[in-house]
């Protein structure tokens, strides 16, 4: 019997495309980020483009226009090896509770000063969570 590839998930909005001029709509495309995905994927590894987004047949027709080959899209987190994103903090046991929080805080003032965000009329609409 045939092993089972590990899955990864990679996140769309700004880890595969960048934030859009203006709107809800896509970016252009995040080559550091499409690059770490075909590296996982060459190396053996199933990988999922996780999105927050509800309408995933348009995330899938944006890879589609960039060629950008996946294994999945969805809006639920899968179960996998490892996951990539924008803004992530690891969990580890060896850390402190105010490391880790210094972390988030550290990422979110990065995040907040290298991606501005646009004016917008409306707020976009998530799925509710299960």
């Amino acid at each position: 019997m045939a092993e089972e590839r590990q899955t990864g998930w990679i996140d769309f909005d700004l880890t595969l495309h960048q934030q859009p001029k203006q709107g809800d709509g896509f970016g252009a495309p995040i080559q550091k980020g499409i690059q770490l995905l075909e590296l996982a994927k060459k190396k053996g590894y199933r990988m999922v483009v996780l999105t927050a987004r509800t309408d995933l047949d348009a995330v899938r027709k944006w890879l589609k226009e960039y060629d950008i080959k996946v294994d999945g899209v969805t809006n639920k987190k899968p179960p996998a090896a490892f996951g990539i994103d924008d803004r992530v903090v690891t969990f580890s046991e060896e850390k402190s509770v105010p490391q880790m929080f210094q972390e988030i805080t550290n990422m979110l003032t990065e995040h907040k000063e290298s991606h501005p965000q646009p004016k917008r009329g409306k707020r976009r609409k998530f799925a509710a969570a299960a």
